[in-house]
């Protein structure tokens, strides 16, 4: 009898599309994972075997196969309950090394599978085996395998991937004592507020995202896809957006702080990037207006990005090529150790109040965009070139 529960009033947190949008994703990208994660190479699995061939695995001793017979070649088959012994015969006749192994997606029919939340009578999942030299057989080997299982599984979770945004946005924090610490304050971003991985090697990841929707926002960094983004890498995403506010705040169009991460191939056309800033001029918390990150920090990296913006700060009314600290088309402020490569810059930098320009500081042209890449002196861009906005 089915140990089926369904709650009263469940609703599915997705669409019957969605769902499977998100199923594919998970498949796909978690079999990459855990390949990389535990050296594993991806075989195809028989869905049947012949009844005499020993290699179904009759789990408990009582469930009872599927079974036809196949004329043509005068035998009868089983539906696999299971691939145990397949995937040690496998890992034999495909001569895998010690420290490699094989993962399938295996599917089979356990017609006598007692149903319930968990369990179906039809098997999808994945199925791995390796090859391992007699020292490893030890707790400690045992311990680090699963730790890297669960690192393939967050890495897979911790993926945002063609998210489409055009709705506006706003964030006000109104606490005028809050701590402005790029690593501390409030994070507002069009399609994600705060992405941190566990480390370098179990990152966040950002991919081809969008947004069009305005910004409005206080107190906090805000950012045109993410808010922070610590061990992670966001790519071919693009802002169209503007970001305003009142208030000290970090703007950019990609990312408004960054700390040992990357932005690669993103693209911000932005009519509007405005910061507001009460700290004073030239300090290390002075809030910058930015094209694709705000604050640059750590090992950090934006490559192959180009920004075609009118960045706005509200610092002063006095209009000069001296104060456009902080304002940067590509990053408003940085660290030593953060690199910049290869992208393109264009529009204004100007100063003003309520996200109006009142003062124009520079046009960005080809004889002067050099200045404009990067609103402080650490950093050194390479690479880099004009951008008229037109692609």
């Amino acid at each position: 009898m089915s140990k089926l529960v369904i709650p009263q009033g469940y609703r599915a947190p997705l669409s019957t599309y969605e769902m499977q949008r998100a199923i594919e994703f998970i498949k796909s990208n978690f079999q990459v994972n855990l390949g990389n994660a535990l050296n594993l190479r991806r075989v195809s699995a028989p869905l049947f075997v012949e009844e005499n061939s020993g290699l179904n695995d009759n789990l408990n001793g009582y469930e009872r196969p599927v079974g036809f017979d196949i004329p043509d070649v005068g035998v009868n088959a089983q539906v696999v309950h299971s691939l145990a012994k397949w995937k040690r015969l496998a890992l034999k006749r495909y001569e895998f090394n010690p420290g490699k192994g094989l993962f399938t997606d295996m599917n089979a029919i356990r017609r006598d599978e007692e149903v319930d939340n968990l369990h179906s009578i039809y098997v999808d999942q994945w199925d791995w085996e390796k090859v391992i030299d007699a020292g490893d057989r030890n707790v400690s080997y045992l311990k680090r395998t699963v730790r890297d299982i669960v690192g393939a599984i967050v890495e897979t979770v911790a993926e945002v991937a063609d998210c489409i945004v055009s709705v506006d946005i706003r964030n006000y924090a109104y606490n005028r004592n809050i701590d402005m610490d790029p690593f501390k304050m409030c994070h507002c971003g069009g399609i994600v507020g705060c992405a941190v991985g566990e480390s370098q090697s179990n990152i966040v990841k950002i991919s081809n995202c969008s947004n069009s929707g305005a910004l409005e926002n206080k107190r906090s960094t805000a950012a045109g896809i993410v808010g922070f983004a610590k061990y992670a890498a966001v790519s071919d995403c693009r802002f169209t957006g503007s970001v305003v506010g009142s208030g000290p705040h970090f703007a950019a169009g990609i990312a408004g702080c960054l700390s040992d991460a990357s932005v690669t191939d993103c693209i911000v056309k932005s009519p509007d990037i405005y910061s507001h800033s009460s700290l004073g001029f030239n300090s290390i918390n002075h809030f910058p207006a930015a094209g694709i990150v705000g604050y640059l920090y750590g090992k950090s990296s934006v490559s192959r990005c180009k920004a075609f913006a009118t960045l706005i700060q509200n610092v002063g009314s006095t209009a000069n090529e001296q104060m456009h600290v902080g304002m940067g088309l590509i990053a408003g402020i940085s660290t030593a150790g953060s690199t910049i490569s290869d992208c393109g810059v264009g529009g204004t930098l100007n100063t003003g109040s309520a996200g109006k320009v009142q003062n124009v500081i520079m046009t960005v042209t080809s004889d002067n965009f050099g200045n404009c890449i990067v609103g402080d002196g650490n950093v050194t861009p390479s690479g880099c070139y004009y951008w008229n906005g037109q692609e």
